[in-house]
């Protein structure tokens, strides 16, 4: 061979392993594009069904709410019904039916009132306190509450207490001769005699002669013996109520459930 023919022989060899060189590389190259292309299409198509991920719930099976008119109604009938069974002395029965409705309605204050009653006459008088406070709260205009209230603290010898609240229902309703008897009794039992026979003087003015049998009650023993509640009871006799007229006048305390200190039965 032509020993001048030996570099171009080379050259063309070396030309030859470049192009195959890149045409391989180029190859490698589109395949993985391809590939990749390939995984990226595929993953794009998948689809989820819509009931993969939810969960098998049957048809109708949240509780039903009832509506609010039936609700009131039912609760309503629970109160009658809780009157009744005290009034025919079914006091446990009341009871269990008055904290029933406190469960749908936890501030019915009818329900309350019920209840309040209720441990009163039953001598729970630490429970009667706290639903009376709880009444408080709820209708802080309301005498006949902080007249219950006091009672119940009373009961338990809580004179101080007692009185304070019972002071709050004689701002409230004044002319109630009831309340100026309660507080009455209440310093009398602490021995505040004057204070104890300035009440009771206030409520002989609206009672009248009214305020004899009630002047018995063991709450008034420490100042029975007293001049001026002598005097007291000496005009009484002489004060008798015309009949037709009205010996309390109207207030703010409901007269059928008000709370004497002759009374076992808060309002």
């Amino acid at each position: 061979m032509n020993k001048s023919l030996i570099p171009l022989l080379i050259v063309l060899a070396l030309v030859v392993l470049m192009t195959v060189v890149i045409i391989n590389t180029r190859t490698i190259k589109q395949t993985e594009r391809g590939r990749a292309s390939s995984l990226t299409s595929d993953e794009s198509d998948i689809k989820l069904s819509p009931y993969n991920n939810i969960e098998k719930v049957a048809p109708h099976t949240h509780p039903v709410k009832k509506p609010q008119y039936q609700e009131k109604a039912e609760i309503q009938k629970m109160l009658q019904q809780a009157h009744a069974e005290l009034e025919a002395g079914n006091t446990s029965a009341a009871e269990n039916k008055a904290r029933n409705v406190l469960v749908f309605e936890p501030d019915n204050f009818t329900a309350m009132s019920l209840l309040g009653k209720i441990l009163y006459s039953e001598q729970k008088y630490d429970l009667a306190e706290a639903v009376y406070r709880r009444m408080t709260e709820l209708k802080k205009d309301d005498p006949a509450v902080y007249n219950n209230l006091g009672q119940s603290l009373a009961k338990q010898n809580k004179f101080d207490e007692a009185i304070k609240q019972m002071s709050v229902a004689a701002e409230l309703d004044p002319e109630s001769p009831f309340i100026s008897l309660n507080l009455s009794g209440m310093y009398s039992a602490k021995g505040e005699k004057e204070k104890s026979i300035k009440f009771f003087r206030k409520a002989s003015e609206t009672l009248g002669d009214q305020i004899i049998p009630i002047s018995y009650d063991p709450t008034l023993n420490n100042i029975r013996n007293e001049p001026e509640f002598k005097q007291i009871i000496k005009e009484a006799r002489t004060l008798k109520i015309v009949p037709g007229e009205k010996a309390v006048p109207p207030g703010k305390t409901d007269p059928a459930i008000k709370l004497q200190l002759n009374s076992n039965s808060p309002q």
